[in-house]
C-alpha cells in the first residue's frame, strides 16, 4: 500500500504520478511499503503519522520501506523521531529524493540503508536554523559560530606573521623576547572584535549546533555502521564545514561522505519534479529567439512542432503529462508504458 503526506491542495494531480512510481519501486506489495512524504517535517505531522502507523505500515515488520522524500526540512527533533519510527517498522529502509531533502530532511537520508537521487536532487547541511525573539526570519546558528572561528584563525595567523617579522627585523632577538610584543600586537588587533562577542549567545549557538551533530552521529553509528572516527568526521563536515545553509550536497558530495547513494532516472520522476517545482509558464529548453518569434499575434503564439524538444516538460504540457500518467498507471509492463507514451505523443502531446 502507498501513502501520501503532502501540502498540495490538488492531491489527485500528485496521486496520478505516484501510482506508476509506486509500481516502479515495489517488488513485493505485501512485504514492502512506499510512502510519499512531500512536505515539511514538524511535530504535528510526525505525531499524526505515528497515530496512523498501523494503517500506513501495518502490524508486521516490513521487509522494506521506501520513502519518497521531497522536503525543505523543518524541525530536526521531529525528523529524528520520524527516522526512529520508520526504522523500527522495517528491516531495510531506502529513501528516494526526486528534487530536494534539505536541512532536517537530510538527517533522514543519513539513516537510510540506501539513498536514491535523481541527477538534480540535493541535500543540505544540518546546521540548525534559529529565530531570536522579535525577529521575523530564521538564520543559521552557524553564522555566529563561524564568525568567531574566523576571528580566531586570523588571530593565530597574525601572531605567526608578527613573530616572523620581529624575528627577521631584530637581528637575532631571542624567541622568548619576541613572543610578548607579538602577542601585544595581535591583542590590539582582535580585542575590539572580541569585546563585541556575547559569551552567553556564543554558548547557546554552540549547543544548538551540537543538536544536529549528535543526531548525525547517532544515525550514522546505528544505521550506516560507520566506525566512530568516520562518524565524527562525516557529522562534523555536514554540520560545520559548509559555507551556507542552502549549500547543495549533490550525489558526488554525498558519496564522498561514505553514504550509500545511487542515481535514479525515470520518466515519471521527471513528471513528479515538474509538479513539485510548479513549472512557470515558459519552456525550460529552447532559444529566446524562438520565444520572440511567437509573440506577434495570438495565431502565432503556438510554437512549431519541433520548437520544444519532445522530452521537455513545460507548463503547457503538464496537464497532458498528468493525463498520460493516469492512463499509464494501469500498465505494469515497461514496454506497455512506453507504447502508451508513444500514443500520447501522436495525439498531440509534447512529452
Amino acid at each position: 500500500m502507498t501513502w501520501l503526506i503532502n501540502d498540495f491542495s490538488d492531491s489527485d494531480i500528485v496521486d496520478s504520478i505516484c501510482k506508476p512510481i509506486n509500481e516502479i519501486l515495489l517488488s513485493n506489495e505485501e512485504k514492502e511499503s512506499v510512502i510519499f512524504w512531500l512536505s515539511e517535517i514538524d511535530r504535528e505531522r510526525v505525531i499524526t503519522f505515528y497515530l496512523q502507523r498501523k494503517n500506513i505500515i501495518g502490524d508486521n515488520i516490513k521487509d522494506k520501506i521506501i520513502l519518497v522524500l521531497n522536503s525543505p526540512g523543518g524541525d530536526i527533533d521531529s525528523a529524528y523521531l520520524l527516522c526512529q519510527l520508520l526504522r523500527s517498522h522495517c528491516k531495510k529502509f531506502e529513501i528516494v529524493v526526486p528534487l530536494w531533502a534539505k536541512s532536517a530532511a537530510t538527517l533522514l537520508c543519513l539513516s537510510a540503508d540506501k539513498t536514491l537521487m535523481t541527477p538534480i536532487a540535493e541535500l543540505g547541511p544540518l546546521d540548525v536554523q534559529v529565530r531570536e525573539p522579535g525577529e521575523v526570519y530564521f538564520k543559521g546558528a552557524l553564522d555566529d559560530y563561524q564568525a568567531i572561528m574566523h576571528v580566531r584563525r586570523e588571530a593565530f595567523s597574525a601572531f605567526d606573521h608578527a613573530v616572523q617579522l620581529i624575528l627577521h627585523g631584530s637581528g637575532g632577538m631571542a624567541i622568548r623576547d619576541i613572543l610578548k610584543p607579538a602577542a601585544d600586537f595581535v591583542s590590539s588587533l582582535v580585542s575590539p572584535l572580541y569585546s563585541q562577542i556575547d559569551p552567553v549567545k556564543l554558548g547557546k549557538r554552540a549547543r544548538e549546533l551540537d543538536i544536529g551533530y549528535q543526531y548525525a552521529i547517532s544515525v550514522l553509528r546505528k544505521y550506516c555502521k560507520l566506525e566512530e572516527d568516520l562518524c565524527c568526521q562525516v557529522a562534523n563536515r555536514i554540520v560545520y564545514d559548509y559555507p551556507s545553509h542552502s549549500f547543495t550536497i549533490d550525489f558526488d558530495e554525498l558519496k564522498s561522505l561514505h553514504i550509500n547513494v545511487e542515481l535514479i532516472e525515470h520518466y515519471y520522476f521527471d513528471m513528479l519534479i515538474a509538479i513539485l517545482f510548479k513549472l512557470p509558464d515558459f519552456n525550460l529548453i529552447g532559444s529566446f529567439l524562438e520565444q520572440e518569434e511567437y509573440t506577434t499575434s495570438e495565431e502565432d503564439t503556438a510554437p512549431e512542432e519541433d520548437a520544444t524538444p519532445k522530452d521537455c516538460i513545460t507548463a503547457d504540457n503538464t496537464e497532458s503529462a498528468i493525463a498520460q500518467a493516469q492512463v499509464a498507471a494501469t500498465y505494469l509492463d515497461d514496454d506497455e508504458i512506453k507504447d502508451a507514451n508513444k500514443e500520447e505523443e501522436e495525439d498531440g502531446g509534447n512529452l
